[in-house]
């Protein structure tokens, strides 16, 4: 993928908005010369083409191929995608990780991987543990292992400064050397069938105390449907703070007082693409009460505050509360509450809410795998909102959560987000 000219991201960008142009039109719009839109329009081969050939200066519109470049530009798409399924089921001696790289559509590698029981090992202690038993120690200590497991390096790479095109650890990191290089970023998509739902990959390190998610040339996407991209909002963006019902008055106006920081923290975010804007809902008691809230408000996001636990939110069924915030059609949804992300069984009733939600069609669901403490939650949503409002993606806003908490002793790395 060569660079272009700034002259011809200009055309590109001008040619998107306009959806077909005139020459005029599009020398006002960049302010340049014919001469030069000419030579751009080299640059742009493939990216933008002539309306009407016959004309001797045809308008312009951008194929599929120039919306998505611009898309990467502009940091809303990855400059590639990392996919790596695990559907198989570990045993007591090997498994194997089926590993594909695509890049501008074309699979570059595919190959799969052999996991030893030794990088297993770690692995399996989350596998046969309750979420609930997970704990920050636990999970550091398999960190390096998980990572092992995800992105196995050859003797070679093992050996070398030097990456190989041999094996996965050396397409990833040499991706993502030239996505640092172009400003951009990669996508590694989890494709992740039970009980591999168990494992929290996200904890992954690339190296001792390295996490993957902290990479910023790297996104951690687990895919749950057929999608190849998680969604970006423009315009107006209505963000429904729904707050669930406690058993206690002063955690309901702890709450509350969560709820009020969100609002006040977005008021104002605002840029010539799109606009923030904040409402709560307090004290909602069962599924039906949600889904009305939702339906009266008619957000595109949906960001749930209140309790998490083995059953599911408060006083919902992790199924009941899924299907209340599913149906109403919203853009993403953040869930704020501990184990939002958390599976609690290999099947699909023990899938976690965040899976439950993507299942059903929400293009993008955030949750913690684990305890969320509060305060790490505001920071996450803090940055999260502070980017949607700067990009419109969803994806990059994940990425800043993140790293906006990064004070948080490893729990930046227990933020899941699933894509439909």
């Amino acid at each position: 993928m060569t660079d272009l000219s700034a002259t011809a991201v200009r055309l590109l960008r001008a040619v998107v908005a306009e959806g077909q142009a005139d020459w005029p039109v599009l020398q006002r719009s960049i302010g340049t010369s014919r001469e030069a839109m000419t030579q751009a329009l080299v640059e742009l081969r493939g990216l933008v083409e002539m309306a009407d050939p016959v004309e001797p200066w045809p308008p312009l519109r951008a194929t599929e191929a120039g919306r998505l470049r611009l898309r990467q530009i502009e940091g809303r798409e990855p400059l590639a995608v990392v996919a790596i399924t695990l559907d198989s089921v570990p045993d007591r001696d090997t498994d194997a990780l089926r590993v594909a790289i695509v890049s501008d559509g074309d699979v570059v590698l595919a190959m799969d991987v052999p996991v030893t029981s030794y990088r297993l090992s770690a692995i399996r202690e989350v596998l046969v543990d309750a979420p609930g038993s997970v704990t920050a120690d636990m999970l550091s200590g398999a960190a390096h292992r998980i990572g092992a497991a995800l992105l196995p390096r050859c003797a070679k790479c093992r050996l070398s400064t030097q990456d190989c095109a041999q094996c996965v650890w050396g397409h990833v990191m040499s991706r993502v050397r030239v996505a640092k290089q172009a400003g951009g970023w990669i996508r590694l998509e989890l494709r992740v069938a039970p009980p591999w739902t168990r494992v929290p990959w996200e904890m992954a390190t690339v190296g001792f105390g390295d996490w993957l998610v902290q990479q910023p040339e790297l996104s951690v996407v687990r895919r749950v449907g057929s999608s190849a991209c998680t969604p970006t909002v423009d315009g107006e963006v209505g963000i429904l703070v729904a707050v669930a019902a406690s058993d206690s008055q002063a955690e309901d106006q702890r709450l509350a007082a969560d709820a009020a920081k969100i609002v006040s923290g977005t008021a104002g975010m605002a840029n010539s693409s799109r606009s923030l804007r904040a409402v709560v809902s307090t004290g909602f008691t069962d599924a039906a009460d949600l889904a009305d809230r939702i339906a009266t408000a008619r957000p595109m996001v949906v960001h749930v505050l209140g309790h998490g636990n083995a059953e599911g939110l408060s006083h919902l069924s992790r199924a009941d509360a899924a299907t209340a915030i599913a149906q109403a059609g919203v853009s993403a949804v953040v869930l704020a509450p501990c184990f939002g992300a958390s599976a609690f069984g290999t099947d699909q009733a023990g899938a976690s809410l965040a899976w439950q939600i993507a299942n059903l069609g929400v293009s993008a669901v955030v949750g913690f795998d684990g305890l969320a403490e509060a305060a790490h939650a505001a920071k996450f949503a803090a940055a999260f909102y502070a980017e949607l409002a700067e990009t419109g993606s969803v994806e990059g806003a994940v990425r800043a959560g993140r790293t906006g908490m990064a004070s948080a002793y490893n729990q930046f790395g227990q933020v899941v987000l699933f894509a439909a």
